[in-house]
């Protein structure tokens, strides 16, 4: 796999100051291929040979989930579970408003692919808005080493307790 954008998410659910459970749905513009292997024998003259197709398929419309529990000790953040649909683990460190992550994920790759690593910086402007940036797949063979750069607004608890009491939810929160 190569540089996934997230379309959603990462969205944390749980205490963020000691643990979480984070939740996120990303689209691969440049996906793996998928392959299929077919075995046929082949009769001919009195001979019989057998004939292996592979064959590859993309689906560039597929969506990937992540779904990790990740620990805060101090200023890291250790996380675990499924990255961008496939096994994988990373590490948090976040001092004031600045964030360096690393993640690594698809260890059983085929074809000479190695496992996919993703190294990603983050500025947090506000409570709600940040900027980030950062290189994915930097360890590929296959040339699909990718920067990217974005930005986003993150809801922290405070504002979801405001959005489902507004919506009559309050006995859901407990005010």
């Amino acid at each position: 796999m190569t540089s996934a954008h997230g379309a959603f998410g990462p969205l944390p659910i749980a205490d963020p100051d000691t643990a979480a459970f984070l939740l996120d749905f990303v689209s691969d513009p440049n996906p793996s291929p998928t392959h299929v292997f077919r075995t046929t024998d082949v009769t001919a003259g009195g001979a019989t040979t057998r004939v292996i197709t592979d064959t590859a398929t993309i689906d560039r419309s597929r969506f990937l989930f992540s779904a990790q529990l990740a620990k805060k000790f101090y200023d890291f953040t250790v996380r675990g579970g499924i990255i961008e649909s496939t096994g994988g683990m990373g590490i948090d460190y976040e001092k004031g408003p600045l964030g360096l992550s690393f993640s690594a994920f698809d260890f059983a790759t085929h074809y000479g692919q190695r496992p996919h690593l993703k190294l990603l910086g983050n500025v947090n402007l506000t409570q709600n808005l940040f900027l980030l940036g950062g290189v994915d797949d930097f360890l590929s063979k296959q040339g699909e080493r990718s920067g990217f750069v974005g930005g986003g607004f993150r809801f922290v608890d405070d504002d979801i307790k405001r959005l489902l009491g507004s919506m009559g939810g309050k006995s859901l929160i407990g005010k």
